[in-house]
């Protein structure tokens, strides 16, 4: 009888310690999981930094193409309009010398 006993108290013994480690290793793989997600995380993170690193210069670099594609269009207008200037100063003369004559 009191080998019945202890041979049930073993095996309660054995069950609890095997519950006991069955939480632990998921207590262990919950940790792990949790881990690789933080990893897994930080390294999107990271990417993201470096896609940004790279977009700045290329948007700082467009930026300043379309301010030089602006001033030279400015350019090219104010030329225009000197020219344009000109000629309605010439044509201008001309009429002057055709009243004379």
């Amino acid at each position: 009888m009191r080998q019945k006993h202890q041979s049930k108290q073993q095996e309660e013994f054995e069950q609890r310690k095997q519950e006991r480690q069955d939480l632990d290793q998921q207590q262990e793989q919950k940790r792990k999981l949790r881990q690789e997600e933080q990893q897994q995380l930080e390294l999107q993170q990271e990417l993201e930094q470096l896609q940004e690193q790279k977009r700045k210069p290329l948007q700082e670099g467009q930026q300043e193409l379309e301010q030089q594609q602006e001033q030279k269009r400015k350019l090219r207008q104010e030329q225009q309009r000197q020219l344009e200037q000109q000629q309605e100063q010439k044509r201008k003369m001309r009429q002057q010398e055709q009243k004379k004559k």
